[in-house]
């Protein structure tokens, strides 16, 4: 398990690894409303990592990492509101947000991070 590998707190590592895959950005930058849908734009080729196309939800990315709405998708309708939603909307202090590019940048890695469950059962449980 690669979190366990890392020196550090293996929960943290784990959050931290969670955290950064590209699916999960997706959904932290505002440009889904949940991570399956994120997942969903991902597998249907909207999205672009440092101007690539990107196929895989699980893709980790890393500070640097330059996240877009890929041009051809902007302009469908699915998309057509999502600027305006992403004006309320403040993400991740490890992330920024480029609304008129619809572009979002890694800053740093993922830090202060809170679990919704007990962390240490579930890499105990797996550790055994």
């Amino acid at each position: 398990m690669k979190a366990s590998k890392d020196p550090g707190s293996t929960a943290t590592k784990l959050l931290q690894l969670l955290e950064s895959r590209l699916d999960n950005v997706i959904f932290r930058l505002g440009f889904a409303p949940s991570r399956s849908m994120a997942r969903q734009l991902i597998s249907h080729g909207h999205i672009l990592v440092n101007k690539r196309k990107a196929r895989s939800p699980g893709l980790q990315v890393e500070k640097g990492d330059v996240i877009s709405l890929r041009p051809e998708s902007a302009s469908k309708v699915t998309f057509s509101k999502l600027r305006e939603t992403l004006k309320k909307y403040n993400p991740p202090a490890w992330l920024s947000l480029d609304i008129e590019k619809l572009e979002g940048r890694i800053l740093n890695e993922p830090k202060d991070l809170e679990a919704p469950f007990e962390i240490n059962l579930l890499i105990e449980s797996f550790s055994k």
